[in-house]
């Protein structure tokens, strides 16, 4: 996305990028911040705790844990169980671990479904923009990192699991050319 053009109705500093939330992000932690996605992040955390002596285990789920004055016991759904000193719970809205700890959640659809586009930042690209209205009811894009960008369009939610990656880029594209200069 190169730019987004239309009335601007709003421009909005998200996810605590606004320079007046800096101190507080300064304060509250000793690395910078960083909003990295998923598909990115996941790689670099798996490798580096990999290499640091974590077992790291794919197409295993977690079913349960227990907690005693020595630690977590934890099992597994291919039978298997393990004891840990710590266990972090990142399994997203519909948490196995969140349910467990008794912490109650209610998912409601919100009637709107996001496309997500990860591509290079062009340099001018340096804060997160949003537009609303149009085609899309928000259409924006957050810098990821010196050369990457995440951009997304939120539409009505519409079933389009039978669509082919050719036809969904064909849809994407239609509705960011509502926003190009």
């Amino acid at each position: 996305v190169m730019s987004l053009a239309g009335e601007e109705i709003l421009r909005l500093q998200t996810w605590g990028t606004g320079d007046l939330r800096y101190g507080d992000y300064l304060r509250g932690s000793p690395c910078s911040m960083l909003d990295v996605p998923q598909p990115l992040m996941e790689p670099v955390l798996i490798k580096n705790a990999a290499e640091r002596g974590a077992i790291v285990s794919f197409n295993t789920e977690y079913l349960s844990h227990e907690q005693d004055a020595d630690g977590v016991a934890v099992r597994f759904d291919d039978g298997s169980s393990a004891r840990y000193d710590l266990v972090v719970g990142a399994d997203g809205v519909r948490s196995t671990t969140r349910r467990q700890l008794g912490i109650d959640l209610e998912t409601r659809p919100t009637g709107m479904g996001i496309w997500r586009v990860f591509a290079p930042r062009p340099s001018e690209v340096v804060r997160t923009d949003l537009y609303y209205g149009g085609p899309a009811h928000i259409a924006g894009y957050c810098p990821t990192g010196p050369d990457t960008l995440y951009a997304y369009l939120v539409e009505d939610a519409q079933d389009r699991t039978g669509l082919t990656p050719e036809e969904r880029l064909a849809v994407v594209r239609d509705l960011a050319a509502h926003y190009h200069d």
